[in-house]
């Protein structure tokens, strides 16, 4: 496992130039609108520490994210998914798909926290994407959707901790025969391990705020309700730690107890086992992510 920091930006001739001179491979997109200069950097080459007292005070964005080893893969027993965000739940207009698909008695807008779903989800159409096998959605980023060849395998391989049920159109109101949400009902107890930076408490001028989103005006601003509930952000530079002992005895899939995003949106995290790693990576099914997690 390695940090890899990624560097973003508009024009800035001087960086640019910098960069290009110290040999960092840049991927340029033009268009008549804009031209984006980006650039990925290991931490343990030797130029970062140069190249992040140079870009100090700079508009430049910077972002660490992981890139996990095959070691990482094979020493991990359970796993993070994510799949491919395709289509936007229903309605769109004011995030009414909410209203549409999730008891809101426990929700905080401020924060995320305590969507719980208790309808199904409402699409325009069938989506499109037939060659993936697992789906999802923008805004609803834990939502999973199965394709029934791919149900059929997890049923055939006793993939446990899922039930299955079709989202609907939203006009008609009629079952997508083509497309399961893979609904997953088994919540943890509580495990997770964070570091001191990751807690975010739904309050105003929050943790998070402090650090990061202070000047960029995405934080609820006084006026707004606050639940005062905590969650986390994700970790960039560290694999999700959890007690290990909070697996004993569960399905393949589970949803985290805490809840995890940044400013206004919060998700219980979807982990899968060993066994649906070994099973989806060797079907080679696309728009699938999987990361590994470290159990203490």
């Amino acid at each position: 496992m390695k940090i890899i920091h990624r560097l973003s930006f508009n024009k800035n001739e001087e960086i640019e130039s910098y960069l290009n001179g110290i040999g960092i491979k840049l991927e340029i997109t033009e268009s008549k609108l804009a031209r984006l200069v980006q650039c990925y950097i290991d931490d343990s080459d030797g130029r970062w520490f140069e190249i992040q007292n140079k870009i100090k005070n700079k508009d430049i964005s910077h972002i660490e994210g992981l890139e996990y080893s095959k070691e990482d893969f094979d020493n991990s027993s359970w796993f993070q998914i994510n799949v491919s965000e395709s289509v936007y739940p229903q309605p769109e207009g004011n995030l009414g798909y909410r209203e549409a698909t999730y008891n809101l008695e426990k929700y905080c807008p401020s924060c995320g926290i305590g969507l719980i779903q208790n309808k199904p989800f409402r699409l325009k159409a069938d989506i499109k994407t037939k060659n993936y096998k697992l789906l999802g959605l923008h805004w609803a980023f834990d939502a999973i959707f199965i394709r029934p060849e791919a149900k059929e395998m997890f049923e055939k391989n006793s993939i446990s901790g899922v039930t299955y049920s079709h989202p609907i159109l939203d006009k008609s109101e009629k079952p997508i025969s083509n497309l399961y949400q893979l609904e997953i009902k088994t919540i943890l107890p509580k495990g997770y391990i964070p570091t001191e930076d990751e807690q975010v408490t739904c309050k105003l001028n929050n943790e998070e705020y402090e650090r990061t989103l202070k000047n960029t005006g995405l934080v609820p601003k006084q006026g707004n309700t606050f639940c005062y509930r905590i969650k986390f952000l994700y970790p960039r530079t560290h694999m999700m730690t959890f007690d290990k002992k909070i697996f004993n005895n569960v399905p393949d899939f589970v949803k985290t107890n805490e809840w995890f995003g940044s400013g206004f949106s919060s998700v219980q995290v979807n982990l899968v086992s060993e066994k649906v790693y070994n099973l989806v990576t060797s079907m080679k099914w696309r728009g699938i992510v999987f990361k590994p997690i470290e159990l203490r």
